[in-house]
């Protein structure tokens, strides 16, 4: 069940409420960085006014307009179709000089284009061994003088995008399209300004042509031929034609080549709508919402495997839109670095690879006394640092655990940065690990300032001890309480799985940020490194207890899947062991036990965790 829930501004987005949830430790708020939006509709929607799968063998429209169309002189259908869509049937035109097979749709009031803008998006797979020039695939033209159309260019494999206007034929190059393969095409025109787009990649950019007189006209639309001038049909295939009666940014062109979810284009469609109103919609069984802060880049998307959720980008400025679950119970390892190659590859699975500089040392002395770890020397060294750019994975904001084994020297000087990921601005939100002054604790900073919290809020400073030139292992929680107060924020320390202290903090709108992480970026930390990690997630006491002593020798992707059976309640092999949620446990909370073939692991104080149970019934299964 979910703790809280409130509204408030998001950051960045005046214009804009966020939807803020946050579940406890272990059970986050599902957006880390992104803010679940309601935006307010400062943009047009883009209106589909026509959508020909083909799926039924026929011309009908999809898009709810009725602009059916009418098969002539007998195109066939076939299950040759493009990969990247959910499309089962596309049309064949065979390219018969003269009595050749189209599809003709009638005009309609919704296909005039009197506004000056249009997108059309479809999917052909021309016969590159036709010798005809000029051939027509899409076009809405009268003769010359009002219109627009896809044309090969002479007998060549070129497509080209012809505009006609008071100054018709203005041409511009697709690119190769008459191939033999499936090719995606996207154009939009703006009253003089043309797009286009092939196969994902824009290859005519903001391309101005003469738009006086405008390319509406009362013409029917066809596909397969050139309703105006003879010997000029199309011999190929053709799938998922859509038109829009405006035109579509390069972020949703780019996202119809490889749509999310296997979603067709009125789906799709139902995604722009979002992201242009802020509405949330349903689209089988997920929400989308409207979200900010993205980083993926426009038109791309990412799917969080692990939490069931999914993300589109659909524009510069990095919002899009964002099928979140909510109730997830699973928590996710965003970056581990062992340092064990000797150099700073991330093995969470979320490619979060680090730079590391030259003067970086690596040793094989260790926690465990096995692999490598990183060595520091001090001196304000530049060139001992390691860097890891920032993604959406790392832009961690409402709740996150840090886990790493240091052992620093004594001589290590005061407010020492080693593990950073802000700028430090009081403008702007970040948080880093350092040493407390010249005391002999670790400590953390939250800078909030950023989004109504507190600038340089320095915090589990007063305990631990942990800066004697041996190895300890610290974990560093924090999460949202959603109390909506200043102090609103919770953080704890643990020192070789010891709860060492429990302060608050003023979360603001959070501590999330698009800076690098960043290892030692002073050059001034003298020790080591080892076994970094970190979680999205603010995990729970016993679960940032299990991690200093793991069972069977886990590593972090290990003891990931084991908090997730005891989160989710799902059985799954770990270790090459099959894994159980359980219950009566007495061990204590991060604390394990073997007993002949069973092992157990505690990870709350009511007796819940996780075993194997190979013999007997020691405790009881949920």
């Amino acid at each position: 069940m979910l703790d809280q829930h409130r509204f408030r501004a998001c950051v960045g987005a005046p214009s804009s409420l966020a939807v803020w949830v946050h579940q406890g430790p272990g059970r986050r708020a599902a957006a880390g960085l992104l803010c679940l939006t309601l935006l307010a509709a400062s943009q047009a929607a883009a209106d589909l006014v026509g959508y020909w799968s083909f799926e039924a063998d026929d011309a009908a429209d999809g898009s709810g307009y009725g602009n059916d169309g009418s098969l002539v002189n007998g195109p066939v259908f076939t299950d040759d179709v493009p990969a990247t869509i959910p499309s089962a049937r596309s049309i064949s035109f065979n390219g018969a000089d003269n009595t050749g097979s189209y599809v003709q749709i009638p005009h309609a009031d919704s296909l005039s284009f009197t506004g000056g803008m249009v997108t059309v998006s479809f999917w052909m797979k021309a016969n590159a061994a036709d010798p005809s020039p000029w051939l027509r695939a899409i076009n809405k033209d009268n003769g010359g003088s009002h219109g627009f159309e896809i044309q090969r260019n002479d007998a060549g494999a070129t497509a080209a995008l012809r505009i006609d206007t008071a100054t018709n034929n203005q041409s511009k190059a697709i690119g190769p399209a008459w191939n033999g393969a499936w090719n995606h095409i996207v154009f939009s025109l703006n009253n003089g300004m043309a797009n286009v787009w092939l196969n994902g990649v824009r290859t005519v950019n903001n391309s101005a042509y003469f738009h006086t007189g405008g390319f509406d006209n009362t013409a029917d639309l066809i596909m397969g031929r050139s309703f105006q001038e003879s010997a000029r049909e199309y011999d190929g295939l053709m799938d998922d034609v859509a038109v829009w009666d405006t035109a579509l940014n390069h972020g949703m062109a780019l996202a119809l080549y490889r749509p999310i979810c296997g979603y067709d284009v009125t789906q799709m469609q139902t995604l722009f709508n979002v992201y242009t109103s802020g509405v949330p919609a349903t689209i089988g069984e997920r929400q989308w919402h409207a979200v900010s802060n993205l980083l993926l880049g426009e038109g791309q998307s990412f799917v969080w495997t692990n939490r069931n959720e999914y993300y589109l980008q659909l524009d510069a400025a990095g919002k899009g839109v964002a099928s979140t679950n909510l109730a997830t119970a699973a928590v996710d390892l965003v970056g581990y670095w062992t340092f064990d190659g000797e150099d700073a590859s991330d093995f969470s699975g979320f490619g979060n690879d680090g730079t590391v500089e030259s003067h970086v040392a690596f040793t094989n002395d260790t926690p465990t006394g096995t692999g490598r770890a990183a060595a520091f020397f001090g001196g304000s060294d530049s060139l001992a640092q390691i860097a890891v750019p920032n993604s959406q994975t790392l832009a961690v904001n409402d709740a996150m655990t840090l886990s790493f084994w240091v052992k620093m020297y004594t001589n290590t000087p005061s407010w020492t940065r080693f593990l950073r990921k802000s700028d430090e601005s009081s403008a702007r939100n970040g948080w880093l690990i350092d040493r407390d002054s010249g005391s002999f604790n670790i400590g953390v900073r939250y800078d909030t300032g950023g989004g109504g919290g507190l600038f340089n809020q320095n915090r589990l400073f007063s305990s631990g001890s942990e800066i004697d030139g041996t190895w300890h292992h610290v974990v560093i929680v924090a999460y949202d309480n959603g109390s909506g107060t200043t102090a609103n924020g919770t953080t704890k320390k643990f020192v070789d799985g010891v709860l060492k202290r429990s302060e608050t903090y003023s979360h603001g709108t959070g501590f999330g940020n698009t800076y690098p992480l960043e290892f030692n970026n002073q050059g001034n930390f003298i020790g080591r490194l080892d076994e970094v990690a970190l979680w999205y997630d603010a995990l729970t006491d016993g679960m940032a207890i299990a991690l200093y002593d793991p069972v069977l020798g886990f590593d972090q992707t290990q003891m990931r899947d084991l908090f997730n059976v005891f989160l989710t309640g799902q059985e799954r092999m770990v270790g090459g062991r099959r894994w159980k949620p359980v219950s009566g446990l007495s061990l204590g909370e991060g604390q394990s036990a073997i007993s002949g073939d069973n092992i157990y692991l505690q990870l709350d104080a009511a007796g819940n965790g996780v075993a194997v149970i190979i013999s007997g019934t020691l405790f009881t299964l949920f």
